[in-house]
């Protein structure tokens, strides 16, 4: 089983989590056709609207970089993510 991963806008890492479930080694450099494919399912899925409108990513906070998009201004902060909300906010 294939695991993609970046956090905070560094390069995507990739593990085979079923032989590496610490995810110790990264594949990436190694599988770089395994690599590109998985990266772009992965941009489809996020480029869905109806996934934009209920899924975010869960290292988008202060400082977040979206992988394919690169590091935001503050004039346009928020144009292709939605708001964080919860529902527990009373």
């Amino acid at each position: 089983m294939w695991k993609l991963d970046s956090h905070e806008g560094r390069a995507w890492e990739l593990y085979r989590v079923d032989q590496d479930r610490t995810e110790l080694h990264d594949l990436a450099a190694e599988e770089p056709e395994k690599l590109e494919e998985l990266k772009a399912l992965y941009k489809n899925w996020w480029s869905q609207p109806d996934i934009v409108r209920t899924a975010t990513p869960h290292d988008e906070g202060p400082g977040y970089v979206d992988p394919f998009i690169g590091p935001k201004t503050a004039a346009d902060k928020g144009s292709k993510l939605p708001e964080h909300t919860t529902d527990d906010d009373d």
